[in-house]
């Protein structure tokens, strides 16, 4: 039943708390997303700021993750560590899910001045289930699990770098170095690209 004293005008705003942990989960899978860019030019083997910007390229994070996992299943088809990457792209997938509650969500505080959030939009108007409120507790274990996220797919990378050989690492970084080399003839050393260095394990 539709809660007449529910406000949709505020909602955030009279919880400040509740809206500083939904700015960090949002802002959190941005980050994960750039770490998926790490492990995407890995995998294809590009220059890491162009894996970057194919990926920042392709609309919707389903599609990103789906293109990364292609990427990735390609590379690791022979490697042991293929089961490992697919059950991390799944996880991935429920928590972009999750991302997407939080950032397309509709926010209100119910009656009892609890905040609600409401994230199928025919049940905006019916309120039928009624919204269970949104408490700290929840957001902060969201928040948590969006950080174990991020630290296994940091590690996921920093692991397949190492176990690169060190003539690959050779052989990719002169790559890169040679492709910009042709649209810069006076460069004589490698670009200083921040996104090259792989992400330090936490």
């Amino acid at each position: 039943m539709y809660d007449q004293q529910m406000n949709f005008a505020r909602g955030l705003e009279l919880h400040p708390q509740h809206a500083e942990r939904i700015g960090a989960i949002v802002a959190r899978w941005n980050t994960i997303e750039r770490a998926c860019g790490q492990l995407l030019w890995l995998f294809a083997g590009c220059n890491p700021t162009q894996g970057l910007l194919l990926l920042g390229a392709v609309q919707g994070a389903r599609n990103r993750i789906g293109l990364v996992r292609t990427a990735g299943e390609y590379y690791l088809k022979e490697s042991d560590r293929l089961s490992e990457f697919k059950e991390m792209m799944n996880k991935l997938l429920k928590t972009s899910e999750k991302r997407n509650q939080y950032a397309h969500g509709l926010y209100a505080v119910n009656g009892s001045g609890q905040l609600v959030r409401i994230t199928a939009r025919e049940d905006w108007l019916t309120m039928d289930p009624p919204p269970e409120p949104l408490t700290l507790e929840t957001l902060q274990n969201d928040l948590i699990e969006f950080d174990e996220t991020l630290t296994r797919i940091i590690r996921f990378h920093s692991r397949l770098w190492q176990e690169t050989s060190p003539a690959m690492q050779e052989a990719l970084q002169k790559l890169w170095l040679l492709r910009d080399g042709q649209f810069h003839p006076r460069l004589e050393a490698p670009v200083d690209h921040p996104t090259e260095q792989t992400l330090p394990a936490p």
